[in-house]
């Protein structure tokens, strides 16, 4: 009987050891010419790996989705399909509401993908996020703020100008910036902010109240 219970026991942790030397295994890829564990590797194309990515994010699995993407965005950074998984990443990230990282993806397409067919609307969804942040509670840890949201606010509205100077959203995000920099009593910012509009969109619908 007792021999018996070793015998159980023994392949109780045999069984155990094989599925963890299952699941840590690691292939060779041609593609990459690495040892890659398969559960993080990346598809042999980018066309592939794009449009595996695709899948989660059509079925709503943004966190996924974003995993994928980001693989592209590392491993095939000069394919075709790069530009569009970085905005697809920030996409991923608004749509989990995590509103910063999307600016921030957001961004880095804008930075490194200057000539994107999108562009005037990543610039809209980086304006749009600001206004989020224009009315949004500060974050607090441990009941200290760590960045207000009218400083995000304040510094997504000057990239949404510096972005396009003259581009459709630039003056109206150009005033709230002023606006934002008056509420938190920055008034010296806010008079250039507000100076900017006059000197620079003379024909804004904000001049008369800049």
């Amino acid at each position: 009987m007792k021999k018996l219970k070793l015998l159980i026991m023994f392949c109780v942790l045999f069984s155990l050891t094989s599925a963890d030397i299952a699941q840590a295994y690691w292939l060779w890829t041609p593609g990459t010419k690495k040892f890659v564990n398969p559960k993080y590797a990346v598809k042999d194309s980018p066309k592939e790996q794009y449009d595996w990515a695709m899948s989660f994010y059509d079925a709503k699995d943004y966190q996924r989705a974003t995993a994928e993407f980001e693989k592209l965005t590392k491993n095939y950074e000069y394919s075709e399909y790069a530009a569009k998984s970085q905005y697809y990443a920030g996409l991923c990230y608004e749509n989990m509401g995590k509103f910063y990282i999307a600016f921030q993806n957001y961004q880095k397409t804008i930075d490194n993908f200057p000539h994107i067919d999108n562009m005037d609307e990543i610039i809209a969804r980086e304006f749009n996020i600001a206004n989020i942040y224009a009315v949004k509670e500060s974050p607090k840890v441990l009941g200290v703020d760590i960045m207000t949201s009218m400083e995000r606010a304040i510094e997504i509205y000057k990239k949404v100008v510096d972005n396009s100077p003259y581009g459709k959203l630039a003056d109206e995000a150009q005033f709230k910036l002023g606006t934002a920099l008056k509420k938190i009593e920055r008034y010296d910012e806010a008079i250039l902010a507000f100076q900017k509009i006059v000197d620079d969109y003379s024909s804004s619908k904000f001049v008369e109240e800049a």
